[in-house]
């Protein structure tokens, strides 16, 4: 006999298939998925009146948010699909629970859904049974929060709002908590931290301190005692849900009173608690003030006026007075023709806006061709016109989208930039130069302190979380990382030619994204003797390739030359050259210094022996003094030692004296310490 669980699995399953076998490749959010399944489960389910499952009374009261008569099992299992299919986007699936009917795992693409209260009222405003609600802020005087100075130094933005006189049940008060708990993943509450009190339990004007850890003391949520802040700490480091958050303010010699770690538990909210005073904290104030609007407006409707929020002046550090939340919408004028042609179909203005307003964005005709939409607070997730067409398709319903051949059959062309790189990668690697492929991202020292700068005269993009030390800014050059390679092939047999033709990342105020992509050629030329008339002829070869002549007189009409005016302290005094094309600066050609070889390139240490020792021996002897890369026995008697670390000659000489292995001769083989030095030429 068939359970009630492989019941419920089959008949999901079936309209996964229908939706997910056509549409796979969009990003299903919201109405995609409910114009879908409202269309094709009425067939579905006559296919399936043997094994149609049974719902729990939580599925039921969901349903009931939505439509109040819907309590036939065809349509709570309408609402099953509606829900599974819009919040586990690719691999919807479910999970029966103890005491509730349905699980669902997934990452919601829209804040405004991600309660029931959020998603049941989208739904019904898709579903055309309610308007788009209208926030507003209430006459009532404001509260008012100050923030002192102190706060600068670790979490300085705070922001509010009051939900007065609202009425929870046992469900709601849940969601409540629930919408909180998922709002608070800001990257692990180091963006947001959110704090709900109840206001009949304190009295405003409320501050907003920093204190050190001593100076703190209170009781904390759903704990008997008080405790100071640094024997918090050490408490919520055991706690297995907390602990991942105290490291947020642990480092810092100043403690905001304990957010957003944990909450007081003399203000700590109820079920039959009517005022909520609702703050967040934050670092970015955009994403506190989409935190504190998505939960204020989620759950006004349980307010005695619907829709009404007490407002909360907080004083700023210098005086100026802002009053939070902020619930008017954006407003942006949209070209129903440029809609029509990002989609793919035929639709007026009155059409376009009956659309729009199905997916919560209230739109007005202005004319013909333009509609005025406005975005609510409650859908933080529109950014781009994109995502206003988006909601329009998915409105429209891609089924609905006529399928066409397009009128002409072509193949993209090449861009002319990419044709031109791969023709000078052929002609570089003729000349014997080997292609090599590094890292987009590097570290600070690789561009800044290793070449002798500083890294804030750089204009990097810097990554804001980064992994690891060695991926922390986009590159600017492609010289270090042709360095690191030299440095990781230091066995290859003198001289390494090496060269890249790629990307880098540079700053740019004026672009989109603030920053821009600008395509350049490196290669090095790395020897005992700097081969600067290797690099040389390789841009002589290059020029003459792309039919770029000489000019011997130096002047900006024309052709190319090379400045030796300009020094760098990278480079060699008097082997440093800027080549100039046309009176522009287009690159440079030069000796790299042995200041910038060295924290590069591994040290090379050359150890005669006067008899037969085993290399696994001296690795052994080695392996404990700095970080050793390897050995290699060139015969009996004679063996390189290759570390990633500075290494002296006297430091060498204990250790080997120390192990009783008799030496000849011992030198290091530096770029800056030997008569057998290494330089490298470059053009980049």
């Amino acid at each position: 006999m068939v359970s009630q669980q492989d019941q419920l699995r089959d008949y999901f399953q079936d309209a996964q298939r229908l939706v997910f076998g056509q549409h796979t490749r969009h990003h299903l959010k919201q109405a995609l998925s409910w114009h879908i399944i409202l269309q094709q489960t009425a067939s579905m389910h006559h296919d399936h009146q043997t094994t149609k499952p049974t719902t729990s009374k939580h599925t039921e009261k969901a349903a009931k948010k939505i439509d109040k008569t819907a309590t036939t099992n065809n349509e709570l299992n309408i609402f099953i699909i509606l829900v599974l299919i819009n919040l586990c986007q690719r691999e919807a699936y479910l999970r029966l629970a103890a005491h509730e009917s349905l699980g669902l795992p997934g990452v919601c693409p829209c804040y405004d859904i991600l309660c029931l209260e959020g998603l049941s009222r989208a739904l019904r405003i898709f579903l055309q049974k309610t308007e788009i609600p209208k926030f507003h802020i209430s006459n009532k005087k404001s509260i008012r929060m100050k923030i002192l100075p102190n706060t600068q130094r670790i979490r300085s933005i705070v922001v509010g709002a009051v939900l007065h006189n609202i009425t929870f049940d046992t469900d709601s008060y849940n969601s409540f908590i629930k919408l909180q708990d998922k709002l608070h993943l800001c990257r692990n509450r180091t963006l947001v931290g959110i704090g709900t009190h109840d206001l009949d339990t304190i009295q405003p004007p409320f501050i907003h301190d920093a204190c050190e850890p001593k100076q703190i003391k209170f009781r904390s949520l759903n704990q008997k005692d008080e405790m100071r802040a640094d024997e918090m700490m050490e408490f919520y480091l055991k706690d297995t849900h907390l602990k991942r958050y105290v490291s947020i303010i642990q480092d810092s010699d100043v403690v905001l009173s304990l957010p957003p770690i944990i909450n007081g538990d003399h203000s700590k909210i109820s079920l039959k608690r009517k005022n909520l005073f609702i703050e967040c904290t934050a670092v970015d104030l955009h994403k506190a003030n989409v935190v504190l609007n998505i939960m204020v407006t989620m759950f006004a409707q349980y307010c005695s006026k619907p829709f009404e929020i007490e407002s909360v002046e907080v004083e700023q550090v210098d005086g100026k007075v802002i009053v939070y939340p902020n619930l008017s919408d954006r407003v942006q004028d949209i070209s129903v023709k440029k809609i029509n042609q990002r989609i793919g179909i035929e639709v007026d203005a009155e059409k376009t806006a009956t659309l729009l307003n199905r997916m919560c964005l209230q739109t007005k005709v202005i004319d013909s061709d333009r509609i005025r939409v406005n975005i609510p607070v409650t859908r933080a997730d529109i950014l781009h016109f994109c995502d206003i067409a988006e909601d329009c398709a998915v409105a429209y319903g891609f089924n609905n989208i006529r399928k066409t051949v397009p009128k002409t059959s072509c193949i993209g062309n090449e861009f002319e930039l990419n044709r031109v790189s791969d023709l000078l990668r052929h002609s570089v690697a003729e000349s014997g130069f080997i292609e090599a492929l590094t890292f987009t991202l590097y570290s600070c020292p690789d561009v800044a302190e290793k070449f002798g700068t500083n890294i804030e005269n750089i204009p990097a993009v810097h990554i804001a979380n980064p992994k690891t030390q060695d991926f922390q800014i986009g590159r600017t050059s492609l010289l270090p990382g042709l360095l690191k390679t030299v440095a990781n092939n230091q066995g290859t047999a003198l001289p390494i030619q090496l060269f890249e033709v790629s990307d880098v990342i540079l700053k740019d105020s004026t672009g989109e994204t603030g920053c821009r992509n600008e395509r350049r050629l490196c290669a090095i030329f790395y020897n005992k003797i700097p081969g600067f008339e290797k690099i040389h002829s390789l841009l002589d070869r290059m020029m003459t390739l792309v039919k770029v002549p000489y000019n011997e007189n130096r002047t900006n009409d024309k052709g190319y030359y090379l400045n030796n005016q300009g020094e760098d302290s990278a480079f060699f005094p008097g082997r440093h050259a800027q080549v100039i094309l046309c009176g522009q600066n287009i690159g440079v050609i030069d000796v790299l210094h042995p200041n910038v070889i060295e924290p590069f390139v591994a040290k090379t240490l050359q150890i005669m022996l006067q008899r037969s020792i085993p290399a696994d021996y001296i690795r052994d002897v080695f392996n404990r003094f700095g970080n050793l890369i390897d050995v290699r026995m060139i015969n009996s008697q004679l063996c390189y030692v290759m570390f990633s670390d500075e290494i002296s000659a006297d430091t060498a000489m204990e250790t080997i004296n120390g192990q009783e292995i008799a030496l000849v001769r011992i030198g290091i083989i530096e770029s800056d310490k030997s008569v057998d030095s290494t330089t490298a030429s470059v053009v980049h």
